[in-house]
Parts: C-alpha cells; structure tokens; sequence
C-alpha cells in the first residue's frame, strides 16, 4: 500500500511527540508517588516520636488539637480494649484495636515505627500503634495509641500528575499536527514539481526548472535533473545529427557511384578533345580541368571508403607533405575561380619548407575549403569592400598593412613564435550571419544558399586529425580563419 511521504513525516513526528509526552508523564508520576509515600511516612514517624515522648495527658480534645495540626486521626485504646481517648473522625472498626495486650508493639525508646496500609470504610490510611508513656497522672500503663494518616491512592496521585501533562499534549498534539503539516509540504511540493518534471522527461518533453534559493539536498537533486534534462537534450540532438548524417551517407554513396563514373567519361573526353586538337593540353586552363577532374575522382573514392568504414583514415596513407607545395597546388587550381568572381587572390609563404604528417588529401581538402569559402565571401563585397589591417593577430614577416577597397583574400602560411606552422585566410566579406557564427563548424551549418554546411565541420575534423586546432574570428570588417597544424611543442602560444 501506498504511504506518502507527507504521511510518514506526519505520523512519525506525532508518534515521536506521544512516546516523549508518555515517558515524561509516567516519570513524573512515579515521581510523585514516592515523593508522597516519603513525605506521609516521615511525617508518620515524627507523630509516632511526639506521642511516645509527650508528658501531656493524650484526652479527646487534646487529639483533636493534634488533629487539627497533622491532619491525622488518633485512637487512645485501654488493656480492655476501651477507649481512653479518640478524634471525632476515627475509624472504630474493632478488630483495629484488639491489639493492647500485645508485647510486640514499639516502645517509646523505638528507633522505627511501623506503618501499616489500611482501607475502613473506603477511606484509605497509614495506620501505626505505639505505646504510651507511663506517667503518674497519664493512661495507663498498658494503653497505647492508633495512629491513623490519611493517605493518597495511587490512582489519584495518578489522576492528579498527569493532568497537567494531559492538558499539554491536548494543545500542543494540534499544533504539532499543523507544523508536521507545514515541515511535510515543504519538503514534498518540491519534490512533487521535480516528480512532474521527470514524467515529462520521460514522455519526451525537456524543460528545465527554474534553479530553487534553498540550500539543501532539494537544491542538489534540482540541479541533478536539470543536468539530465540537459544531457538528454544534447543527447537527442546528437542522435538527430547522427541520423542525419546516417541518411546522408547512404544517399551519398549511390550518389558517388554516379559521379565517379561521370567524373571518368568527363576525364575521358577532355582527353579525347586534347588528342583531337593539338596544343590544348599545354594550356593552363586543360591542365586546371585535368587537376580537378583528377581531384573530383580521388574524393568520391575517399568519400565511398568512408561509407564503408566511418572515420577510417589508413596509416599508410599518412606521409610528409610539403604544406607549401601543396598550398601551390590548391592555388593554382583556385585562382581562375577567384579571377572569374573579381577577387584579388594574395599568397604570402614562409622562406622554409615546412612539412607535416598527414595525408595529401587532408592538406588540400583543408586549403581548398578555407580559400573557397573566402573566395566566395569577398566576392559578395563587391566593390563596397573596406578593409583595414586586422588587429591581434599571429605575427607574420610579410604581412600586407595596406588598406585596401576591393574584394580580396590573403592567404599567410607562417610559423608562429611557438614555432608552429599556421595558415591563415582573411577576406574582406560581410562575415558569416550573427545566428549561426557560434555553431559555423558544426555539419550542416551554412550561411549560404548554395553552401551544403559540411566544408567547415570536415576541415575541423582534419584538425581533429592532425592534432591541431582551427578557429575564426570577425576582425574589424575582416573574417579570419586561422588552421593551427599539429606539432609536439609548448601549446600556450599556439592561441595567439
């Protein structure tokens, strides 16, 4: 059966308050009861004491003064059993007094006087007998005294400590039951809001409660949930994203098998053209067409080998690659685009001849990607491009400071003072739109109409690949991007 919390917070708080209400009363109760007992048996011993030792004759009215003073009835009882002397309010039950000839009664010299519990007609005493002592004009030798003290029940004593306690639980078992009311709400409400919260979770609803001002585990598990509302949520979009990317692949892949055979009978007829008419393959424009088709083939290739087995890079693919041959040859392939679109196309190279590990593939795709997009971002400045000397940026020996009012890309391959070859392309473009410009290097992100979103993220995981770092930044009314190749260096500087 179901018991909630609220209930068991409740119950328990007014069990723990009863057995503490219980325990206190019982002990003061039997407090009572022996402080009771203490104090009417000392007081019988003194009244024993006093009428062992008194020199006075004990007549009836000098009782009742004893009476008036103690609160105990007495009974002077003769050898015949007759009385000598009594209070107006003594038991006279006759069988109480047949007691004088018997030797064993307390002398007056007695240390202890012996109290007996009695009940005669309903009235409950301590009853003690002592001798009396023997003066000329006193009773008699052989009388002796029944002294009778009024005593407390326990059930009264009973009645009569626990009232009190009594009272108290009655007023404060309601108030107990409004503040366990009150501790139990506030410690379920917000568990109930978090309850409501994880069942939406579940029902594929992710929202995040608003973060609670109090300190305690509430807080900690508040804040646990919306951290798994948030893992969920990226979770989700990753599954997304693979999903697309899934989709894509397997699309691509018939696509490719298309395009590689188009690709060789395209490659086929250029061939045939240049065999037909003699001198076009010098030309730089069969060369450029040659270069690309041979281009296109090798990437279907890579990219059909990737759809069969994802992230796979072969080790024997990875060599030394002379990053500014290559940067050479990605140049050479894109300056007719750049000069089509009116888009001034400026390289600038270290003296040295860096090299890196890495596939020749990776190191075109990646200049390929960064110069083209430039390419295409100045070329929608049009004659209205302004741009001025970018600030902060990784020294280079050759930098140009020349302000310039036309489309333009530059292109810097430079080591930076870490010693770690970095390419730089800056063009003087409107930049990337602000709503995507946090997410520019994730698949599919893409400012263009025409663009498919996916040049960005592949040099990144290049990046990933070589165990460098890419990155842009807007500079003045320039768009930078900086590719950090990988090297076994101080990294602190590398982020300059």
């Amino acid at each position: 059966m179901r018991w909630p919390l609220k209930n068991q917070i409740l119950v328990r708080m007014l069990l723990l308050l009863m057995l503490t209400i219980a325990a206190i009363t019982f002990a003061n109760i039997r407090s009572v009861i022996a402080v009771n007992r203490a104090r009417q048996l000392e007081q019988n011993q003194k009244i024993a004491e006093l009428l062992t030792t008194t020199r006075f004759p004990l007549t009836s009215s000098v009782l009742e003064s004893m009476k008036a003073l103690s609160g105990a009835e007495f009974a002077v009882v003769g050898p015949a059993g007759e009385f000598l002397g009594r209070t107006s309010a003594a038991p006279n039950d006759s069988k109480l007094f047949q007691l004088s000839g018997d030797s064993s009664l307390p002398n007056p010299s007695s240390d202890s006087i012996a109290a007996n519990k009695i009940r005669v007609d309903g009235a409950a005493y301590y009853h003690s007998i002592v001798r009396t002592r023997q003066e000329p004009d006193g009773p008699s030798p052989n009388s002796h005294v029944h002294i009778f003290i009024p005593r407390q029940t326990e059930l009264s004593i009973w009645w009569a400590a626990s009232k009190t306690p009594l009272l108290i639980a009655a007023l404060v078992l309601p108030l107990a039951c409004l503040i366990g009311l009150a501790l139990a709400s506030h410690v379920t409400r917000p568990l109930a809001r978090l309850k409501h919260q994880v069942q939406r979770i579940a029902a594929g609803e992710v929202f995040q409660l608003p973060p609670t001002s109090r300190d305690d585990e509430i807080r900690d598990l508040n804040t646990t949930v919306n951290e798994l509302a948030t893992q969920l949520q990226n979770h989700d979009e990753q599954l997304r994203q693979n999903e697309r990317l899934r989709t894509m692949v397997q699309f691509g892949s018939g696509v490719a098998h298309h395009l590689r055979n188009s690709a060789t009978g395209c490659q086929l007829a250029v061939e045939l053209l240049a065999l037909e008419h003699q001198g076009i393959s010098e030309t730089e424009t069969y060369q450029v067409a040659i270069r690309q088709i041979g281009l296109m083939n090798n990437y279907i290739k890579k990219f059909l080998l990737l759809s069969k087995s994802p992230g796979g890079v072969r080790m024997d693919e990875i060599r030394d690659v002379e990053i500014d041959k290559a940067l050479d040859r990605v140049v050479f392939l894109l300056r007719p685009s750049a000069k089509h679109l009116g888009v001034e196309l400026v390289v600038t190279t270290s003296d040295d001849r860096p090299v890196i590990q890495m596939t020749e593939e990776d190191a075109e795709q990646l200049m390929i990607n960064l110069i083209s997009n430039a390419i295409t971002a100045a070329s929608s400045n049009g004659s209205q491009g302004n741009s001025s000397t970018p600030s902060q940026l990784e020294p280079c020996p050759d930098h140009n400071d020349s302000t310039r009012s036309f489309p333009q890309v530059r292109v810097e391959l430079f080591r930076n003072p870490t010693g770690r070859l970095v390419l730089r392309v800056t063009d003087n473009g409107p930049g990337p739109p602000p709503e995507i410009a946090q997410d520019l290097f994730e698949p599919f992100v893409t400012g263009s109409r025409e663009g498919t979103g996916l040049g960005l993220s592949l040099v990144r995981e290049i990046a990933d690949r070589v165990q460098g770092a890419v990155d842009w930044r807007r500079d003045d009314s320039e768009t930078v991007f900086t590719f950090r190749f990988g090297h076994t260096g101080d990294a602190e500087g590398d982020m300059q």
